[in-house]
């Protein structure tokens, strides 16, 4: 069974199992959380669209570590003036694993 949920703004295609990153989460590392916002549930034969969301359906996920992501470098250089700046960015992610889809 696959399902695909609203998760801050962003949507994620996930099945039970799957481990997902998304932007940083409040609750502390081995807390569970529940989604309601479930756009779609596929499964074998059947495929079950909300309008927006699937009455009842509820993905369950626990909270598996708080990391940082991938640098990103910034670099800004001015013509003819020898002016130069160089910045640097992390995201603050939240890694998730799926225990369940309930439909």
């Amino acid at each position: 069974m696959q399902a695909i949920c609203l998760i801050q703004g962003k949507q994620y295609t996930v099945s039970k199992g799957d481990q997902l990153l998304v932007d940083r989460l409040p609750q502390e590392v081995g807390d569970k959380v529940t989604f309601e916002t479930v756009l779609s549930i596929v499964e074998k034969d059947s495929i079950k669209l909300g309008a927006p969301y699937v009455n009842k359906a509820k993905l369950e996920v626990e909270v598996e570590a708080h990391t940082k992501g991938k640098k990103i470098e910034v670099f800004k250089r001015l013509k003819r003036k020898d002016s130069k700046k160089k910045q640097g960015h992390r995201q603050h992610l939240t890694q998730l694993r799926v225990t369940g889809i309930s439909k």
